[in-house]
């Protein structure tokens, strides 16, 4: 199959843009572009390529590197999610994908999302649209919750003082919410029993998706299993953030990032701009300027760790090449409407 009949289907997750989506692409683009307007007043941009003139190459192929594992790491995790629900799906085929996923992130930000892009193809591979779709909400579900209970757990550890009481409270208010609503979706006995009716249409598929989630909720060692994984998904993502840091010289604690890191990656989750930018740099320099780093370290910090994203994501175009024609031609066992609907969810929800 050509590249361009790759991408023709490809095109069918955008679908015709409305004028509903190019509105809020055009407010995303200029809330974006206020917001890094925001965040350059403190590194000019001749100043943030003087620096970049300077960088230290063995630090940033790491931070590049780091950014590739943790696309391994999700790999493995998708994996050992997706063959509890009997799909088939290997995990070159699942880091084949993330890599796609993340191509897309990076390459149209603002019309196709890495995990429509993913569910589209798992669906159109497996015939399995709400299960597709569910897996990635999932394990997007668990890392945010890992990656706030990182950053809670070391800055109520070991940096009390440091942070205003209003941040600690707002991530352990997050948390606490977001553990609550799991139970409620993954253990509720009222939604088991509303799972097992009418599978048919858009409830069905609804029905089907949260029939999946309450399978991985029952299962105990899987959740265990995903857990620890996106553990280490997080901890490798923030490894990623130092190694930015010590490529432009900044020199800080390493701690620093184990609190700072999570709670400015929630704040960027906030779906008003591109891919969090504007609010990833402005968060780093309020965070870092409690610590004493100046706010144009900060913000430079956080552009070179968006190089070394971009520069790894870009790769991921290559992988959109070696992918079987399955990915890409519906399955006869996919029921009517399946992938589609289930994309559907997945470009509403991708923010997470």
């Amino acid at each position: 199959m050509k590249i361009t009949e790759r991408l023709r289907h490809v095109k069918q997750i955008g679908g015709g843009g409305s004028t509903r989506s190019r509105l809020i692409i055009a407010l995303k683009i200029a809330v974006t572009l206020t917001f890094m307007a925001v965040a350059l007043r403190h590194v000019g941009l001749r100043a943030q390529l003087a620096n970049w003139s300077s960088l230290h190459v063995g630090h940033m192929a790491v931070a590049c590197l780091t950014i590739l594992l943790t696309q391994v790491l999700a790999a493995v995790r998708w994996n050992v999610l997706l063959t509890r629900w009997e799909i088939a799906l290997t995990f070159g085929q699942a880091f084949r994908l993330n890599m796609v996923g993340l191509f897309f992130n990076m390459a149209f930000p603002t019309s196709v999302g890495g995990d429509a892009v993913k569910a589209f193809f798992l669906a159109r591979h497996s015939g399995k649209g709400p299960e597709s779709v569910m897996s990635l909400l999932l394990a997007r579900f668990l890392g945010i919750v890992v990656l706030l209970t990182i950053g809670l757990v070391a800055g109520v550890v070991f940096a009390w003082s440091l942070l205003p009481r209003w941040v600690l409270g707002s991530a352990a208010a997050l948390i606490a919410a977001a553990i609550l609503g799991a139970v409620v979706v993954l253990r509720s006995s009222w939604i088991g029993r509303w799972t097992k009716a009418s599978q048919r249409g858009a409830v069905g598929m609804l029905r089907r998706a949260l029939a999946a989630l309450q399978f991985a909720g029952h299962d105990g060692w899987l959740m265990v299993e995903l857990v620890i994984l996106s553990f280490f998904i997080q901890i490798v993502s923030i490894h990623g953030y130092y190694e930015a840091a010590l490529a432009i010289g900044m020199r800080t604690s390493y701690l620093h990032f184990l609190i700072f890191v999570p709670l400015t990656n929630a704040v960027a989750m906030v779906p008003v701009s591109i891919f969090g930018l504007g609010l990833r740099e402005n968060s780093f320099a309020f965070f870092f300027a409690l610590v004493g780093i100046a706010p144009a370290l900060a913000v430079s910090m956080s552009l070179t760790w968006f190089l070394a994203y971009l520069l790894t994501s870009l790769t991921g175009g290559l992988f959109l090449l070696t992918l079987e024609e399955s990915f890409f031609l519906a399955t006869s066992a996919r029921p009517a409407g399946g992938s589609e609907v289930s994309v559907g969810i997945v470009h509403e929800r991708e923010v997470l």
